[in-house]
């Protein structure tokens, strides 16, 4: 009887873990679902954007206020847009990194595509922050070999400036 019990414990967790992984895809598609909305209103705001500007250029007259609502209002889908991807990204436990946009897991350090570092907010500073000492980026001498000896002449390594 133990091996009957321990099946339907081994079971139960494993149903309540595709329960979770199931409600988290919901989850994800309902959001996606979200941005093709905001991305549908936000083209129809530039369509309307587009055909205020060609009144206003058949007629002559320039109107810089209607304008400037229609780019608002196309500002704010944007930001939304990119919450919802942010979102997705978080629920998927992935980082975006700011320089080149890949796609990182939430406990990485450095980008995979860019190698661009990846601190724990979240966000990356260049590879030439001072962090590494990679003075490839800097235009520093040679001879400064405080912190890390990564890019200076005693590691091997000597920099292009």
């Amino acid at each position: 009887m133990g091996a009957f019990e321990d099946f339907l414990v081994k079971t139960k967790t494993a149903l309540g873990v595709m329960g979770g992984k199931a409600g988290q895809f919901i989850d994800i598609s309902k959001i996606r679902i979200d941005i093709a909305e905001a991305e549908s209103s936000q083209r129809k705001e530039f369509e309307k954007l587009g055909r205020l500007v060609y009144h206003f250029r058949k007629s002559g007259n320039e109107n810089e206020d209607a304008i400037a609502d229609e780019v608002a209002k196309i500002e704010t889908f944007n930001e939304k847009i990119e919450e919802l991807r942010s979102e997705i990204d978080e629920r998927k436990n992935k980082v975006v990194c700011k320089s080149c946009k890949n796609k990182n897991d939430k406990d990485s350090f450095f980008c995979a595509k860019c190698g661009d570092r990846i601190d724990d907010s979240g966000e990356e500073g260049k590879r030439s922050n001072g962090d590494s000492g990679d003075s490839n980026d800097h235009n520093e001498s040679s001879d400064s070999s405080e912190g890390s000896s990564f890019g200076t002449e005693s590691s091997g390594f000597k920099s292009d400036s």
